[in-house]
């Protein structure tokens, strides 16, 4: 796997050199009710690089297509590790001399220079074994990104993610912990102040699977948020500020989605439905509306009763489609519930 990703980091650096020829990229410019909608159309996979297989193909535009844009301020925080590895502001240069000609090149401390320096760093710390902080300074790129270069970024992030977080076997960066005679998941999510949920689904297991005395568990301790783009229809869950995975979702229809700062302030499953109506429809009843999950954010001036819940529509993930709240499939809201807990940062970008 780490041959594997150096590999596509190497292939992806290339890409950012052919990139400046080829010119800049355009990026890919409790109260919700179920209504009809088509999914869009998924975006076609990128083409496979020749001579190295599917995976390569698929991570190397990553570095190919960074290059094409500046970063996009998003106001988010990065991870520490790449904030502190980020290029310093390019500093400002000589009016040209009159009458001299000036050749087009990249200035040492562009954006696009920052790109590539991050993007060897992540490299070298890939090629040094070092997975988990070549994933800082990757979430670093990737939150401020959007279009293309998030989604390329994100191919590099999950291809790490499908060892480091979601193979139970692989305990880089996790903490080990031994199970003691008589221990629960319960009391084993309450050491770390992680959800217990989140314990079992990283080492493959289900709630009621029995704990054997001195089994290993992967455990990730640290605190759980979410970011939210809008007008790209898409969530991304971090925890301890590095990126876990990327959902599709559905948003508000006429703008009903509010934009800003959030707190997981309730969190149910198969939670009993308050329609705009009135009255209570129950998890199974015609037309109930909050699928499998229900993640309640607490209330801000002129935003009250929103949240993240699931869907039997799967059709209106894509598009904007309920009364305001953020819609995922029912699989997607319940891996994504497994990892928050309450008091969880969510904030929600145009």
């Amino acid at each position: 796997m780490k041959k594997l990703l150096v590999l596509l980091l190497i292939a992806a650096l290339v890409g950012i050199v052919v990139s400046r020829n080829r010119g800049a990229e355009r990026p890919a410019s409790n109260t919700s009710a179920p209504s009809a909608a088509e999914a869009p159309s998924p975006a076609p996979a990128p083409p496979a690089v020749p001579g190295h297989g599917p995976d390569q193909g698929r991570l190397e535009p990553a570095r190919r297509t960074l290059a094409s844009a500046g970063p996009r301020e998003t106001n988010v925080e990065l991870p520490a590790l790449a904030a502190k590895q980020t290029a310093p502001p390019a500093p400002a240069q000589a009016a040209p001399k009159e009458g001299v000609q000036q050749t087009a090149q990249t200035p040492p401390d562009s954006p696009t220079a920052q790109q590539e320096k991050l993007l060897e760093q992540a490299h070298a710390l890939l090629e040094a074994g070092d997975r988990v902080k070549a994933r800082e300074i990757l979430t670093g790129l990737y939150l401020n990104y959007r279009g293309r270069q998030a989604q390329d970024l994100r191919a590099v992030l999950d291809a790490i993610n499908k060892d480091l977080i979601f193979n139970p076997r692989c305990m880089e960066g996790a903490i080990i912990h031994t199970v003691s005679p008589g221990e629960t998941l319960t009391k084993i999510g309450a050491q770390y102040h992680v959800n217990w949920r989140m314990v079992a689904l990283l080492n493959g297991m289900e709630p009621d699977d029995l704990l054997r005395a001195g089994r290993q568990l992967k455990v990730l301790a640290g605190a759980p948020s979410i970011v939210v783009w809008k007008g790209e229809f898409r969530l991304a869950l971090l925890f301890d500020g590095a990126y876990v995975k990327e959902y599709p979702i559905g948003i508000g229809k006429d703008d009903s989605t509010p934009s800003g700062q959030f707190k997981v302030d309730e969190m149910m499953i198969r939670a009993p439905w308050n329609p705009p109506g009135g009255g209570t429809i129950k998890y199974g009843e015609e037309g109930y509306a909050l699928g499998e999950r229900w993640i309640a954010f607490d209330d801000q001036p002129g935003a009250a009763g929103l949240g993240i819940h699931g869907t039997d529509h799967e059709s209106s993930i894509g598009t904007k489609c309920s009364r305001g709240c953020i819609r995922m499939s029912n699989k997607d809201v319940i891996e994504l519930y497994a990892f928050l807990k309450p008091g969880a940062k969510v904030r929600i970008l145009e």
